[in-house]
């Protein structure tokens, strides 16, 4: 089984998306699920997404990428947190799921 590779981008691509990445560590270890988590810089999103599963980004985006990506802000202030979680680890379930079957 190959993990999920995930790309957790924040505008300068250390201090949120760090923060964010242990909060997403903690998603995936929780679901059973493992992964693969790289952070960014949010500008790069479009030019690197096509190498992974799914992009989680820390600031509204609207480009279009090659992979799901879902904004993850909540996961930051807390306000809404619990449905992102959700939200991800159906997503992350779905993508390991397609990936290793």
């Amino acid at each position: 089984m190959r993990p999920v590779k995930i790309l957790i981008a924040c505008g300068g691509g250390v201090a949120t998306s760090s923060y964010a990445s242990v909060e997403v560590e903690k998603i995936c270890k929780d679901a059973g699920i493992e992964a693969e988590v790289t952070k960014g810089k949010i500008m790069d999103v479009p030019s690197s997404s096509s190498n992974f599963d799914i992009c989680l980004v820390t600031s509204k985006y609207l480009q279009e990428v090659d992979c799901p990506l879902f904004p993850i802000s909540a996961l930051i202030t807390g306000i809404g947190a619990d449905e992102v979680k959700k939200n991800i680890t159906k997503t992350l379930k779905e993508i390991n799921k397609e990936i290793n079957n």
